[in-house]
């Protein structure tokens, strides 16, 4: 289940962002539940900035997939077929970490507190 919980962010998706409202929609949430949760201004704004640079019709998060050198980044984002990878949003976190300069060990759990 833990793994199901840290797929979460990468799995969201276009729809999951209710236009006009301040939270956002997490599917198969724990307990298989769907929820809603708040979502400030600034985060929302911010998801959106990210989904403008590659406008996939459908996540929020698409993944590169494994020919992602072959192709140009942009189009294969916009192409994908599934999400963003775990392990992917993990190293993206550990190098936002580093060019933070954080000092003190962090993990995407750590968002949550």
């Amino acid at each position: 289940m833990e793994r199901e919980r840290r797929s979460q962010p990468v799995k969201l998706e276009v729809r999951d962002l209710p236009k006009g409202q301040s939270r956002l929609h997490v599917r198969d949430g724990k307990g298989g539940k769907d929820r809603y949760v708040p979502l400030c201004e600034a985060m929302r704004q911010l998801l959106r900035a990210w989904w403008k640079t590659h406008r996939h019709p459908r996540l929020i998060f698409p993944g590169a997939g494994r020919a992602w050198r072959e192709r140009a980044l942009k189009s294969s984002l916009a192409e994908a077929d599934a999400p963003m990878s775990v392990s992917s949003a993990q190293h993206c976190f550990r190098l936002a970490c580093a060019l933070a300069g954080l000092s003190q060990p962090a993990t995407p759990h750590t968002l949550r507190h």
